[in-house]
């Protein structure tokens, strides 16, 4: 998502430079900044998803805004395997009940 994020931002940044390109500079800003809202939604929805299949809640996510920490702790949570059988949220789609 970064990448995805970023090159137009990098590209319209490098075009500010020069007075005759700023506008096309704007214009890749802007792209990037549509892009960001865009995609703020699902990549939430798909990280409160991840959350679920461990049994976690939603608020969970929070953890990621303590410094340093929080990204690794959201790593480890990420990288675990989904809980067998059925939690709170549903039944795994992974293991499903037999």
């Amino acid at each position: 998502m970064n990448i995805v994020l970023y090159v137009p931002l990098l590209i319209g940044l490098s075009l500010l430079t020069d007075d005759s390109t700023a506008g096309a500079g704007i214009f890749f800003i802007v792209i990037s900044i549509i892009l960001t809202i865009g995609l703020v939604i699902p990549h939430l929805a798909v990280c409160v998803r991840r959350l679920h299949d461990i049994g976690q809640s939603g608020s969970y996510l929070l953890m990621s805004l303590i410094p340093f920490a929080g990204p690794i702790i959201m790593l480890v949570a990420f990288a675990k395997d989904s809980q067998p059988g059925k939690n709170q949220y549903g039944i795994s789609e992974k293991y499903p009940e037999s």
